[in-house]
């Protein structure tokens, strides 16, 4: 089930605007980073801690709704992954 989520992410992000999709990749990593931090290096994790967390996870929801996309249009498959044709001069 891991590996399916994390292929259906990677096509997601495909999908997503640009703005939606730098924000989550980045805010994701960050979460990932603080919630670990004390189950593998045995950090204390403070409130100023939990409050970071709050707001990162806020911020990124907020960035993702608020993000307008005007191209709606979805492409097919073959179309995210063709390489871009060059002429040969």
């Amino acid at each position: 089930f891991w590996l399916s989520g994390q292929a259906m992410g990677q096509v997601a992000i495909l999908l997503a605007p640009a703005t939606v999709a730098a924000c989550v990749t980045f805010s994701s990593s960050l979460l990932c980073n603080a919630l670990l931090a004390p189950l593998v290096l045995h950090e204390k994790l403070t409130r100023l801690h939990g409050l970071g967390i709050v707001l990162l996870s806020v911020g990124g929801a907020a960035v993702t709704l608020a993000s307008a996309s005007t191209d709606h249009q979805v492409k097919t498959w073959s179309e995210m992954v063709a390489l871009p044709q060059t002429r040969a001069a």
